[in-house]
């Protein structure tokens, strides 16, 4: 969630086996934005399982063009909505400002 002003925090991050649901990645950062933690996590679930996993889901807080081209590289198959498909899905509308 953005707040206005600055908060020290600190945002976790788990990557789980789905099958079994063992946690195979884990991390904790002080970033207050998730799109920075996908390609470190699957990084470090290549090193503990000894590869990359064919396909992840994620909520909409780690999809950015950057992460998406890092998937197709890999051939990761990858649900990830954008922002938009997100804020649908919640059956809300974007609420956008007015100029002028």
């Amino acid at each position: 969630m953005r707040l206005k002003g600055f908060e020290f925090c600190y945002n976790a991050q788990i990557s789980i086996d789905s099958e079994t649901g063992i946690i195979v990645a884990r991390d904790v950062v002080n970033e207050n934005v998730d799109y920075h933690q996908l390609i470190p996590q699957l990084e470090q679930v290549k090193v503990n399982a000894g590869r990359y996993p064919a396909e992840i889901s994620a909520d909409n807080g780690y999809y950015s063009g950057r992460n998406l081209m890092y998937l197709v590289e890999r051939g990761i198959d990858a649900y990830i909505p954008d922002e938009n498909t997100a804020i649908a899905d919640k059956g809300r509308q974007r609420i956008t400002r007015k100029k002028g």
